[in-house]
């Protein structure tokens, strides 16, 4: 299905104790918003693995929440590349504890319109 091998990645990392998987796309990372859509979206280097987690919720399609599921049961940090651009960038996804630094992301749903503050 959608993101299968991503979810591979992370299972295998996860049974074999990994400290990293890297998975290799066609973007190089989570970006502000979706840079085909907001002009000066920016890349994010890293992102909380609950923020991850809310963005997969949502649907996002950089990230599926099963992607994230082996990531949360282990210690892995979760690192996410262009394999067009390899030095685009990237975001890591790690384990950190939740700060209070408001809102990173932008997203979107055709024809729909959720904002939470």
């Amino acid at each position: 299905g959608r993101n299968g091998s991503d979810y591979s990645a992370t299972q295998v990392g996860a049974l074999a104790g990994a400290a990293r998987v890297t998975i290799w796309s066609d973007v190089a990372g989570v970006y502000s918003a979706d840079p085909r859509k907001v002009k000066d979206a920016c890349l994010l280097p890293l992102l909380r693995l609950d923020e991850a987690s809310e963005l997969a919720r949502l649907a996002a399609p950089v990230l599926h929440t099963r992607t994230l599921q082996p990531v949360s049961g282990s210690d892995i940090d979760l690192q996410l590349r262009c394999s067009y651009q390899p030095e685009q960038g990237s975001t890591r996804i790690e384990r950190v504890l939740a700060s209070g630094t408001g809102a990173k992301i932008v997203t979107s749903h055709d024809d729909v319109c959720l904002i939470e503050l």
